[in-house]
């Protein structure tokens, strides 16, 4: 595949300071600034220089007066000096040792602004992995066998299928751009599989029929918190944890009749922010169902009331914008609800009920979203509408992770292949011998 320039822009001119006028070139790169500042919440405080991702370097070359006389023979001697450039820049790059390589690769994209502060974190985390092993080895000298050793002693490490997913992901990215690039001939991660998700990890599941029961009882006579309002909006929607945490009043249209998913929550080291959701496909708007309706109508109701013990009412000036900012699961003060804050009163729930799901194990937060999936398709929803609930882009994304392995489901659609097969023809039934054959002529499989 073709790269990129190194040098971004190129250019002649005259050096009019010095006596002979020669001809001089300049290429041009671009670095990531050190002296970036991502925007923060709330007024923007940085300073210009604080603002640029990126920033410019150059290199410049005066030009020999007696062999570049003319403006064509400065271009052919810029061409030729850049090509000199580029080949040197990129012989450098497949030098670089693996762990540098992959530590520029997520700069660059950081600075590139294609990636999310969350994302970030977990590329640093995985990087981590990569540089245990790679750290003096050459880019150009990664090999296939060298990357399954590393998998391999991932896994024997003890390391979480998921966690050596991840790592395998990112080196798999940067080998990719490295190819590109023309620092690598073939990707060498190509043909080394990933562990088994289901090795070592707990399966997605939705709850039990007696810890739904036993939940739906418990919601019933709940008040109108956000902890209870985030489960309703979890068993109910589907929506993800990080979503329900982000979502706001503004987004809430209860006379419409719709939620309008446009954020999520993320987590970069211990801080958490609101971010764009998961992908293109979590932006979504999901029906608000009568039941989700009046959840949500008490809760509002619950919100206002707490403003107004304050001295915010309704038709007061700004009023309306103001409530609108708020996050439906957190607090008057404008503040939300983090996932670990909801995880951990959900555990102290599911303990305190005996939530289990359907192995019998504890239930998660993150269950509910299976437990929603698992009753609309169960009770025969579409799976294409199931899937835009969820905010996934493949229907067999909804089937693979969200079909339920009950036994009892597992009985019922037995039982509806044999009462499919009774509507056809009975075969004719020959007794067979020990060697296979009813005594008239061998079976013909």
């Amino acid at each position: 595949m073709e790269r990129a320039d190194f040098f971004q822009q190129s250019y002649i001119r005259r050096r009019t300071a010095m006596a002979s006028k020669p001809w001089e070139g300049i290429l041009k790169y671009k670095v990531p600034n050190p002296a970036f500042v991502d925007k923060p919440e709330g007024e923007d405080t940085r300073k210009s220089e604080q603002r640029r991702r990126e920033v410019w370097k150059q290199r410049t070359r005066v030009f020999d007066p007696e062999t570049v006389r003319t403006k064509t023979q400065a271009m052919q001697a810029l061409a030729a000096w850049k090509a000199e450039e580029e080949r040197d820049a990129w012989a450098v790059d497949a030098l670089m040792p693996v762990a540098e390589y992959v530590e520029r690769y997520i700069d660059s994209r950081e600075a590139a602004g294609e990636l999310e502060a969350s994302t970030v974190c977990d590329y640093h985390k995985s990087a981590k992995r990569v540089s245990e092993a790679f750290s003096k080895l050459p880019m150009r000298d990664l090999d296939r066998k060298g990357v399954r050793a590393w998998k391999d002693g991932l896994v024997s490490d003890g390391l979480a299928p998921s966690t050596v997913t991840k790592a395998l992901r990112l080196l798999r990215m940067v080998c990719e751009q490295a190819v590109m690039d023309g620092d690598l001939s073939d990707n060498p991660c190509q043909g080394v599989r990933a562990p088994s998700l289901g090795s070592g990890k707990r399966a997605r599941n939705a709850l039990s029929d007696s810890s739904m029961d036993r939940l739906m009882t418990a919601l019933e006579g709940a008040d109108n918190t956000p902890f209870s309002t985030a489960v309703q909006l979890a068993v109910r929607t589907g929506m993800r944890q990080g979503e329900i945490c982000a979502l706001r009043w503004r987004d809430v249209d209860l006379v419409g009749g719709h939620i309008h998913i446009t954020h999520a929550i993320g987590q970069n080291g211990g801080q958490f922010y609101v971010k764009a959701p998961k992908n293109e496909g979590s932006t979504r708007s999901i029906t608000i169902s009568p039941d989700l309706g009046n959840v949500l109508v008490a809760r509002k109701e619950a919100v206002e009331d707490a403003l107004a013990s304050g001295g915010m009412r309704r038709g007061q000036r700004g009023y309306e914008a103001a409530f609108g900012a708020l996050f439906v699961v957190g607090s008057i003060d404008g503040s939300f609800y983090t996932p670990t804050i909801l995880s951990r009163e959900w555990k102290a729930l599911a303990v305190a009920l005996g939530i289990v799901d359907t192995e019998g194990k504890r239930a998660t937060f993150h269950d509910l979203r299976h437990t929603y999936a698992t009753l609309a398709i169960s009770q025969g929803q579409d799976v294409a509408g199931v899937a835009g609930n969820l905010g996934h882009s493949q229907i067999s994304t909804t089937l693979n992770m969200y079909t339920t392995s009950k036994e009892r489901s597992k009985a019922s659609a037995m039982g509806a292949v044999e009462k499919a097969l009774r509507g056809h023809a009975p075969a004719r039934v020959i007794p067979l011998r020990g060697n296979g054959t009813d005594g008239q002529r061998p079976l013909d499989f």
